[in-house]
């Protein structure tokens, strides 16, 4: 099935009806770039608020790398959409996500997503996406998502890799925060948050990028998504207590922090989160801490990590996307535009890493301010 024979179809159908303007932005971040279009006020109003570290310049004479349009087009015919696609074999795209491919004319590829209704065509060749979804929820999910993986594609072909990993700035200066799920990321952030006037980069992932050119150096930048937090954490900082959900303000202080589920923050609360800092778009690695929340232990205490220990656990773990407890990886899923694979690529950060960012081991009961003393302790002996 080609793609004409599918969307000559289906003409009639794609079209929007409800002749609402065309709203354009273009998103960049290094060396990526992706101008989205779409039909949807809300959707387009979403895309900004949840990618809040793209920069959006006002002009441009330089196209972008990735054209991106999502159209509401309330008539699409899924009936004929589901005869044409009922023996399209399967692909995954997300967690509990599928669509039905074909291919398509000039190196195109059609995916039908059922679930949101939503017919894509993209074309990797020629950098073209158009999504063509049959309400304006499915437009609001599709506008991120699909910018967010074309970004993230563009910077991984030019040598960026995937860390499992929370960041800061401290007055410029970069501080990472590695580890496994459960390791006390998220309750290290929100020490230096609070207590050291940090800027808030991100939560839990990164691209940690070398740098086009011999010599420059690593920067960060966060994979932009909303914020999950412990609600145990959440209610032990009286000015956060009223993200917990309702289904739980009733637990014991000791239930909270069994509670398992997270509490899941959208990008307009982060400066909630901040005392004195800002949303930053990027950091340069100065610091790596990786910390092991420990009840047992007193006080908190910082034990240096050799850089051939740094580089060994780092190749081991994909810098931490993949658990070392046998736990499951996180999800790396670029179906739109298939990412490179280089290991090189990998070998390049993490020897960067290990050679010009000094790390520490942190053993804490979790305690806040003392946490956070101890990594600008750490940060000013750096400096």
């Amino acid at each position: 099935m080609s793609e004409p024979t599918v969307l000559s179809d289906l003409a009639a159908t794609l079209q929007p009806t409800d002749g609402a303007a065309l709203i354009s932005d273009t998103f960049t971040q290094a060396a990526a770039s992706v101008q989205l279009r779409t039909n949807v006020a809300e959707a387009a109003a979403h895309a900004r608020d949840l990618l809040w570290c793209y920069a959006r310049p006002r002009k441009s004479r330089t196209p972008a790398s990735r054209q991106l349009s999502v159209h509401r087009t309330p008539h699409l015919n899924t009936q004929r959409l589901n005869a044409l696609f009922s023996a399209a074999p399967h692909q995954e795209i997300g967690p509990d996500l599928t669509a039905a491919v074909l291919p398509a004319e000039h190196g195109a590829t059609l995916y039908w997503v059922k679930a949101h209704t939503t017919l894509i065509c993209a074309s990797a060749d020629l950098g073209e996406v158009n999504a063509y979804c049959a309400s304006t929820q499915a437009a609001t999910y599709w506008c991120s998502r699909l910018t967010r993986q074309a970004m993230t594609g563009q910077l991984l072909a030019h040598g960026a890799v995937y860390a499992h990993a929370a960041a800061l700035s401290i007055t410029g200066h970069g501080v990472l925060i590695c580890g496994p799920r459960g390791a006390g990321k998220t309750t290290t952030l929100l020490a230096a948050l609070r207590h050291l006037g940090a800027d808030y980069v991100t939560n839990d992932r990164l691209l940690i990028w070398p740098g086009a050119e011999p010599g420059a150096q690593l920067t960060a930048y966060p994979w932009p998504d909303r914020m999950r937090a412990g609600v145990g954490m959440l209610s032990a900082i009286p000015d956060l207590a009223d993200l917990v959900p309702a289904s739980a303000q009733h637990l014991s202080t000791e239930q909270l922090w069994a509670v398992r589920e997270k509490v899941s923050i959208a990008p307009g609360d982060f400066p909630r989160l901040l005392h004195g800092g800002t949303l930053a778009p990027s950091c340069r690695p100065r610091l790596m801490v990786w910390p092991h929340l420990d009840p047992a232990h007193a006080g908190v205490r910082a034990t240096p990590v050799p850089p051939h220990e740094v580089a060994r656990t780092l190749t081991a773990t994909r810098l931490f996307m993949r658990d070392p407890t046998g736990a499951v990886s996180s999800r790396i899923n670029h179906w739109l535009f298939p990412a490179p694979g280089d290991p090189q690529h990998l070998k390049v950060a993490i020897s960067a890493l290990a050679e010009q960012v000094p790390c520490y081991r942190i053993q804490t009961t979790g305690e806040r301010r003392v946490l956070a003393e101890q990594i600008a302790t750490l940060l000013a002996a750096i400096r």
